[in-house]
């Protein structure tokens, strides 16, 4: 997706594209946490995963020390495992809803393909949409 093209938005329909922040750049400003490794050795994942700030919070664990964390496996690991049934219960959903949808521990959580490169999977709450 590039500024200046129509975008035929899944929900919304046709837009003009004034704007586009991508998902590495969201990565790179601390929006999102990549789970990609982590997605594609334990649940056979072929896209770029990323988490919200929010599921950040949730799904890994961060250092006291240092700039480092580690995956919080059991949310996680729902997490990613709850996408792939539903996914591959309908593979159409994207196109119709736009979004994933599906609830941990009360926490509505959404999924969503990058729009602005359509090689990503973004996971996230729908207070940061």
């Amino acid at each position: 997706m590039k500024v200046g093209e129509k975008y035929n938005h899944p929900v919304f329909g046709e837009m003009d594209v004034i704007s586009v922040y991508t998902g590495e750049q969201a990565e790179s400003d601390g929006m999102f946490i990549n789970l990609t490794e982590y997605a594609k050795e334990n649940f056979g994942y072929q896209a770029i995963v990323r988490f919200s700030i929010n599921l950040r919070k949730i799904a890994v664990i961060e250092s006291e020390t240092d700039n480092t964390w580690t995956v919080n496996r059991p949310v996680a690991d729902y997490i990613l495992s709850t996408f792939k049934e539903k996914y591959e219960e309908d593979r159409w959903v994207f196109h119709r809803e736009g979004l994933v949808q599906f609830d941990f521990e009360g926490q509505r959580i959404w999924v969503m393909p990058d729009t602005s490169s359509g090689k990503a999977l973004h996971f996230f709450t729908p207070e940061e949409y």
